[in-house]
């Protein structure tokens, strides 16, 4: 592959640890229970507020260490080649069950939810919000076993969907004939 001959969207290899928006948003909870504890009138409403604060930190913390295994099981896939790849024309639509939280994006009988920090860092918006909208582009997407996607690029010119592509029975797949 020629990278040259793409138009990377999203490559995990460059893109940094984007979860610190879940960490943050549990922070107000924690500031809610700090200030509970410290400017409750009654015993029992500061008692509530630390406990309430140690819940939120401990929710904070997993929710953190989470995003952040996740994030380098991805990298690790990446870098030790555990994955497969397919290029073809991509049909991108909105999810129709909630169209708010992902878009779809098919190549063939593939399917990719574009979710969470995936369409954030790649896409930065979804298509029900202005977002990059890939329908009848070339592309071609290296992937996980948990069809979650790993590179992402555009063909700049030409597009003949390559059949040595699809992984080999000796590599994890997804592929549907």
């Amino acid at each position: 592959m020629n990278v040259a001959d793409y138009e990377v969207v999203f490559n995990l290899a460059r893109e940094p640890f984007d979860g610190w928006q879940g960490i943050a948003f549990s922070a107000i909870f924690v500031l809610i229970g700090v200030a509970m504890a410290a400017f409750a009138a009654r015993t029992w409403m500061r008692a509530f507020g630390v406990v309430y604060s140690l819940f939120a930190i401990a929710v904070s913390i997993m929710a953190g260490l989470g995003s952040w295994q996740h994030y380098q099981r991805l990298q690790a896939d990446f870098r030790e080649g555990r994955f497969s790849d397919i290029e073809g024309i991509a049909e991108h639509s909105r999810n129709p069950r909630d169209p708010s939280d992902s878009d779809i994006l098919r190549i063939g009988s593939q399917r990719f939810d574009l979710v969470g920090p995936m369409r954030s860092a790649a896409y930065h918006r979804n298509l029900n919000y202005g977002g990059f909208d890939m329908s009848g582009r070339c592309i071609r997407i290296f992937y996980t076993d948990r069809r979650e996607i790993i590179w992402l690029g555009i063909r700049k010119s030409g597009c003949e969907p390559n059949e040595s592509l699809r992984p080999d029975a000796d590599r994890i797949g997804l592929w549907d004939p």
